[in-house]
């Protein structure tokens, strides 16, 4: 697992633990995360887990984590609070907020802290990439629904709001895993219609939620270059905070590329 750990723990006893199985895991841990920008900063750093002491800053990691929990584009996260001598207040304040597990830090008498963390976060951790590529492999390999040709057709001449229905009737006729990728095209193209629209947040808001599906996809499927849809929305939503708000209307249109894909993989439905 190379995701970073998000440790909101200032207490020293906690913290070497933490450290600890995050060197077994061969990864890094944040530990500091600030309300303003939350969201777009757990979208960007996609974490396991965030993982909380219920007795540094209640007040703080609360705001934190109702945020987090709120948002469409990070309530996926799981949250683990832990505290040394776990009151019945902080855990009711923890469980008004939804933690995906509160637990005591002190696993015994004796003072041994988080013995049972590694398996805990192993637990709740978001599946890795790897994990959801090999889920799409055989689905992936499958020609293209006409449902998504279509939307993909409609995208690419610009008509968003349309590509959007096209999609979403092909995400809700999908059961398997693959469905995330039409939702996070579909969630792409609504944050292009939002910029037509002049509707910054939205489109923003459309970002953060279609990259968290596109970021676990292979680099292809169904014939789909999905290596370049993740660059050029990307570079769109790069593009657009850099202007901000009061400059939406500045923003030059000619960067909504369109989807390429192999128009030899399409199912003959």
């Amino acid at each position: 697992m190379n995701d970073p750990l998000l440790a909101l723990v200032q207490d020293e006893s906690l913290r070497k633990p933490i450290q600890k199985l995050a060197e077994d895991l061969n990864t890094d841990v944040i530990w500091s995360l600030d309300l303003k920008g939350v969201i777009s900063e757990v979208a960007r750093l996609r974490p396991a887990v965030l993982l909380v002491d219920l007795k540094h800053q209640p007040q703080q990691w609360h705001d934190i984590v109702r945020a987090l929990k709120s948002n469409p584009a990070t309530r996926r996260l799981a949250i683990l609070g832990f505290a040394i001598s776990l009151t019945d207040d902080l855990r009711e304040k923890a469980n008004a907020v939804i933690f995906d597990e509160v637990f005591e830090a002190q696993d015994s008498p004796d003072g041994v802290l988080l013995t049972t963390l590694t398996s805990r976060v192993e637990s709740f951790a978001r599946r890795s990439d790897i994990e959801i590529q090999r889920a799409l492999q055989s689905p992936c390999q499958q020609p293209m629904p006409q449902l998504v040709l279509k939307g993909i057709q409609e995208f690419n001449r610009g008509n968003y709001y349309e590509a959007h229905e096209e999609l979403e009737h092909a995400w809700m006729d999908e059961p398997q895993i693959v469905r995330n990728l039409y939702q996070g095209i579909l969630q792409v193209g609504v944050a292009y219609y939002q910029i037509q629209r002049s509707n910054y947040w939205g489109a923003v808001k459309m970002f953060l939620r279609g990259f968290q599906w596109l970021e676990a996809m292979p680099d292809t499927c169904h014939g789909i270059n999905i290596v370049k849809l993740r660059q050029d929305a990307k570079h769109v939503w790069q593009t657009l905070e850099t202007l901000g708000p009061d400059r939406i209307d500045e923003f030059d249109q000619s960067m909504f590329h369109p989807i390429s894909y192999d128009e030899n993989v399409v199912t003959g439905e």
